[in-house]
């Protein structure tokens, strides 16, 4: 039995309509592709755009894992179901309306255990 060559092979499998591709993967047993599985799948920046916030976001949300996401290789791939899922999650500061940061900066956070202990002690040394 002679071997076809590849180049060969590759020309006749392009020549085919959809159908025959896919009853030749039938026959040989594989998995025919699945389109929409591979369109799913978004890298960071795609997430980012889609989700209207900077890329670091979504890497902070999948370390975090708030998001769930797959590695491909060193890439982070994440699914357009998962993405819609963790933008319309309630979190703590959305619920609140403001950011800790946002809290911090209005003085509205009270005073920190550094700071009372700085006050107890100017007080001990203003009594001396």
């Amino acid at each position: 039995m002679s071997a076809l060559a590849p180049s060969l092979v590759l020309e006749a499998i392009r020549e085919m309509s959809d159908q025959e591709r896919y009853e030749l993967c039938e026959l040989l047993a594989i998995s025919a592709p699945d389109k929409k599985a591979e369109a799913a799948l978004l890298t960071v920046q795609e997430a980012a755009r889609r989700a209207v916030c900077h890329a670091e976001t979504i890497r902070r949300a999948i370390r975090s894992r708030a998001l769930h996401a797959s590695q491909v290789g060193s890439t982070w791939r994440v699914t357009e179901a998962d993405l819609e899922d963790w933008m319309t999650a309630p979190t703590p500061a959305r619920d609140r309306g403001t950011s800790v940061r946002s809290r911090q900066q209005r003085g509205r956070s009270g005073p920190s255990s550094v700071d009372a202990a700085f006050a107890a002690a100017r007080a001990r040394t203003s009594q001396n």
